[in-house]
């Protein structure tokens, strides 16, 4: 049986990702890298008693940026990281697409973080530099799905913290 990410709280989710790789080990399927994070109950991204504020928070994240329902996708715009696909993915949807990308990018990067920024959509495409906590939660309590393309990574840490606020989660493999 196969949970989506988004039905797992976190600590179950890790159990499963390792539970999963070890089947993956022991049948020669290949090698996985295992990455733990603490997942602390008083982190308001992760805490199952949030705020009233932080819920209400979720309608003002759209609001605050003049949007509906929308797609995130979270991490520096980098070619390994391949978002310019999910901008060519859904470059005539009507969904508009939130990039939370931290406000940093490597020099050696910079002509494709201009590219994906000037890339034509038919509906918003909106590029934020770096979230607090309580922004970034309400991103991810308000979002249809957290989309991760990546070429190279594997979901981490934004995958978890996502899945454990009730965002779906579409990555790569």
């Amino acid at each position: 049986m196969v949970a989506p990410l988004h039905a797992m709280n976190p600590f179950t989710a890790v159990l499963g990702f390792i539970t999963g790789s070890l089947v993956s080990l022991a049948f020669g399927l290949g090698v996985v890298l295992l990455v733990f994070a603490a997942l602390r109950d008083d982190n308001p991204r992760f805490g199952a008693e949030l705020p009233e504020a932080e819920l209400a928070a979720t309608s003002e994240f759209a609001a605050r940026h003049g949007i509906g329902d929308y797609v995130l996708c979270v991490g520096r715009l980098e070619t390994r990281k391949n978002q310019l696909m999910l901008l060519q993915a859904l470059r005539n949807d009507r969904m508009p697409l939130v990039f939370a990308t931290g406000g940093f990018t490597w020099p050696d990067q910079q002509a494709y973080a201009d590219l994906c920024r000037s890339f034509p959509r038919r509906a918003p495409t909106l590029f934020l530099g770096r979230l607090d906590a309580m922004e970034l939660a309400s991103a991810f309590r308000g979002a249809r799905a957290l989309v991760m393309p990546s070429w190279e990574e594997l979901p981490g840490l934004v995958a978890l913290e996502a899945a454990a606020l009730g965002c779906p989660v579409v990555a790569s493999s």
